[in-house]
């Protein structure tokens, strides 16, 4: 029986609510057992971020380690759905984000272990940067790469503009095979509109899409289908292009790409309608909650 894949997440959760909606995503394809969630890193500083995780963590009952990039602070952002769900939930001694995936890693069987970013780069660059086994770390013991970021095949995208000298720095570092999720894939992908009704109101993640979208409004799924490819790796959903090299430029964060037979890279898109998509995605994240209220 092969095993499922062994995820590691990084996310920006607090910055945009598709965070709570692909983790809320990766906990279910965890009790449906087609994933293991190892660890999850965030990559903001603010410890609302974290709570809020805490709080997911609590609603789905997972059980893995969570770090975090510091110092804590108590920023915000202008919808803060994140201190929504999570007020009064207190800070926990959380590792920092690049030590936890050191510890994953070092753990993990050889060629194990997913890395599925859905944010900023600081803390994997950070992980690069302490110590020269790092990158050798990655090589043994990651077997994907997946990464929602970037515009394809070019333009702006809020993952890499953020901190434009970071993704640089970690496109150039990292090694091996990154499949890219581009802002365009999932821009026509609404999910979300059904968590009050599937889940119920007082569901952190009904009360984090509410706050931040409106009722029933649901969100583009750049994150989700990140974390649902992680998954599913064969998808048909989608289609890749030809191996390739992204060009990040540092001053602003424009992405380009580079033909290249042998390249690192690749990016998605769609071989399916986005409404299809949609339901797929929208299924897995509601459906077995849905199932469990009916019966109770």
């Amino acid at each position: 029986m092969t095993a499922v894949p062994v995820l590691f997440i990084e996310t920006d959760i607090q910055m945009d609510v598709d965070d709570v909606g692909a983790l809320a995503l990766a906990m279910m394809l965890e009790r449906q057992g087609l994933i293991r969630i190892a660890g999850v890193g965030v990559n903001t500083t603010s410890r609302w971020g974290a709570r809020a995780v805490e709080t997911l963590k609590a609603a789905y009952g997972a059980d893995f380690p969570v770090g975090v990039l510091r110092p804590l602070s108590d920023e915000v952002v202008e919808t803060d759905y994140a201190r929504l769900i999570s007020d009064g939930a207190a800070d926990a001694d959380w590792p920092d984000a690049a030590e936890l995936l050191r510890d994953v890693l070092a753990a993990a069987e050889d060629r194990s272990v997913t890395v599925v970013s859905i944010g900023f780069y600081g803390n994997l660059v950070g992980f690069l940067s302490d110590g020269p086994d790092a990158a050798d770390l990655v090589r043994g013991k990651v077997a994907s790469t997946i990464v929602m970021g970037g515009l394809f095949p070019s333009g702006r995208e809020f993952n890499f503009v953020e901190d434009a000298r970071t993704t640089a720095e970690f496109l150039r570092l990292w090694p091996g095979v990154i499949d890219f999720i581009g802002q365009e894939v999932g821009n026509d992908v609404i999910t979300g509109r059904r968590l009050s009704d599937a889940l119920g109101h007082d569901h952190p993640a009904a009360v984090a899409y509410r706050a931040y979208c409106g009722e029933g409004a649901g969100r583009p799924s750049w994150d989700l289908i990140a974390v649902y490819l992680a998954a599913h790796p064969e998808w048909a959903a989608l289609r890749w292009s030809a191996p390739g090299e992204i060009d990040v430029r540092e001053s602003d964060g424009e992405n380009h790409w580079v033909d290249a037979p042998g390249g690192r890279h690749r990016y998605a898109t769609l071989a399916a309608a986005p409404e299809h998509v949609a339901v797929e995605l929208d299924e897995a994240l509601v459906i077995d909650r849905a199932r469990e209220r009916a019966e109770q």
